[in-house]
């Protein structure tokens, strides 16, 4: 399958979930409830009843997010640049962000559940997977990026030929310009 369709079906699964959101039923206390003593805050309400209407479906619309990052990166490379080692870099990324999600999140239920968390570097268990744990998986795509820019991206020999052909195009435009 090529990844232009990979991202097609993740769009559409994307939208379906969008969708699917949109006709359940409202989420109860969504604006948030008063404050029992401090006038004029608004406290969250139990996390547990307001994700009740819409179940996992954040969960995997994320999946299908994360999933399609690395395929639109793929695209942004020429079709004789990808090799194995682009696939398996942006693979790594692709995985690293699912992993990551998928803790933060399951570690956000459990703490609905049981109202107990960890604390890790200071952070509550699912605040520290994002702080610490998203930034870092997708450090994958910037070393991709930054170490096989000159391999990948836009190479030596792709350089030459463009600033020949730039000069190519300047030395024209001013033979044109002196002829006319």
């Amino acid at each position: 399958m090529k990844p232009i369709h990979v991202i097609f079906v993740l769009l559409v699964s994307m939208g379906a979930i969008i969708s699917f959101v949109l006709i359940s039923d409202p989420t109860p206390n969504a604006a948030g409830l008063d404050h029992p003593t401090i006038a004029h805050i608004d406290i969250g309400g139990d996390g547990a009843e307001r994700l009740a209407p819409i179940g996992r479906a954040p969960y995997w619309f994320m999946v299908a997010l994360f999933s399609m990052v690395p395929f639109l990166l793929y695209l942004g490379i020429s079709r004789h640049r990808r090799t194995n080692l682009v696939r398996a870099a942006l693979s790594v990324g692709g995985l690293a962000s699912l992993y990551v999600w998928h803790n933060m999140y399951t570690s956000y239920e459990t703490y609905l559940a049981t109202g107990e968390t960890t604390i890790f570097l200071g952070f509550p268990e699912p605040t520290a997977w994002f702080v610490y744990g998203l930034w870092c998986s997708l450090v994958t795509y910037t070393a991709t990026y930054f170490l096989g820019f000159d391999t990948f991206i836009f190479p030596k020999e792709d350089e030459k030929a463009f600033t020949e052909l730039m000069a190519e195009i300047n030395a024209t435009r001013k033979a044109e310009a002196e002829a006319g």
